[in-house]
């Protein structure tokens, strides 16, 4: 299964340690840009044919990610649209709390894994 991890880049450490983790499990076949794309390649094209491809679409949220206003939030939308054609019972998208950030839109409807340890 593929799995799409979407991060805002202040949150590159956790997000290498969830890549790191579902690695790890062998069913599992996890999807970063930092770790996947290669020199050369349309990183944006990739990106998007990535969220395409994927079974599972785990989004790493944080003050800082909502704070950041580009690419993050096309990778959401992206996810929405893919979302909206799964059967209504059936998770594509796992928002992950790193911390305590408020849920906006459509994702704050979505049951959340909180990591934050506060």
């Amino acid at each position: 299964m593929k799995v799409f991890i979407s991060y805002a880049r202040e949150d590159i450490e956790s997000s290498r340690r969830i890549y790191a983790y579902l690695a790890s499990i062998e069913e599992l076949s996890p999807w970063m840009d930092k770790e996947n794309l290669q020199p050369g390649e349309n990183w944006r094209e990739t990106i998007f044919a990535a969220i395409a491809e994927s079974s599972l679409f785990i989004l790493l949220l944080s003050r800082l990610a909502f704070a950041r206003k580009r690419f993050l939030h096309e990778e959401i939308d992206a996810a929405l649209r893919r979302h909206s054609a799964f059967p209504e019972n059936q998770p594509f998208i796992v928002p992950v709390r790193l911390d305590d950030c408020d849920l906006i839109g459509d994702i704050a409807r979505l049951q959340t894994i909180d990591l934050d340890e506060n």
